[in-house]
């Protein structure tokens, strides 16, 4: 059984690949276009309240052209992300799903994604070195049924950190582990699932300064690599996506004459298509 975060980091063990402030995380090389994670510190010195993309494209050859598709995050005074939510016009009539999220500290604690019928809540319980991860789902009358919980033991050496995951009936079957330099730069994760005895690794390098430059996938399904390029100001400008030494996709991220991230460009090479997230901001008072 897998589980979501829904782009809130949980922090179980505190990896971060970013040695300078990025608007937008990249912890463990990855990041979700669609349900991107700010950076708590960026959020609350520059006063942020809510930040709106609004989805547009623009197909080879002709003009940009809006989707009614919009993602609304709400920030606390603590930079951390509250709520999102994520509305689509289809045919005619526009839905929106309401993700929640509460912490104890930088925490993730619970977690409901709540659609116009029903809801899935998850909820983060720490014991020791165990995390349990419960899941109901419920409706909206307020009938809430459990589904399933899973696991995870973590334990700590000088250069690694392991996490064994645990089923309902606390039977392991994947284990993470995360290596660490001397300067406590995330080196490697690998991963083990236990069952099938499947493995897969990945691997990370870093630029001068400390910047997550390169992430690279190996496992039984072969090899990808995404590739960071960062501008002079050290902010993160353009992601690149290989399989099999070929490119899948490329992003661009625009970085505004403000300093905050103006628009997110995902751009088909084989196609010419992109894919525009235009981001528009609301500050505390």
């Amino acid at each position: 059984m897998h589980y979501l975060k829904w782009g809130v980091s949980l922090l179980l063990i505190g990896i971060s690949s970013i040695c300078a402030a990025q608007m937008i995380q990249v912890d463990e090389g990855e990041i979700d276009f669609r349900q991107l994670s700010f950076e708590p510190l960026f959020i609350v010195r520059n006063n942020i309240k809510t930040i709106t993309a609004d989805e547009r494209e623009m197909r080879y050859g002709q003009t940009i052209k809006e989707l009614g598709s919009f993602i609304t995050y709400h920030f606390d005074t603590t930079g951390h992300c509250t709520s999102r939510i994520t509305s689509r016009t289809r045919y005619g009539r526009l839905d929106s799903i309401v993700e929640r999220f509460k912490l104890e500290g930088d925490k993730l604690r619970e977690s409901i994604r709540q659609d116009q019928r029903s809801y899935l809540r998850q909820e983060m319980t720490t014991s020791g070195d165990t995390t349990s991860f419960c899941r109901y789902r419920g409706n909206n009358e307020g009938i809430e049924t459990w589904l399933s919980c899973e696991y995870h033991v973590v334990s700590r050496t000088d250069e690694t950190h392991t996490v064994e995951i645990m089923n309902d009936q606390k039977r392991p079957y994947h284990t993470k582990r995360y290596y660490y330099d001397s300067l406590n730069y995330l080196i490697r994760i690998e991963e083990t699932f236990l069952v099938t005895r499947k493995q897969q690794t990945v691997s990370f390098t870093y630029t001068d300064d400390g910047q997550l430059a390169e992430r690279l996938d190996k496992s039984a399904k072969g090899e990808s690599k995404c590739e960071y390029r960062y501008g002079q100001d050290g902010l993160l400008e353009s992601i690149y996506y290989y399989e099999g030494g070929e490119i899948v996709w490329e992003r661009e991220i625009v970085i505004g004459a403000s300093g905050r991230l103006d628009a997110l460009l995902k751009r088909d090479p084989d196609t010419g298509d992109i894919r525009i997230d235009k981001y528009s901001y609301e500050f505390h008072d």
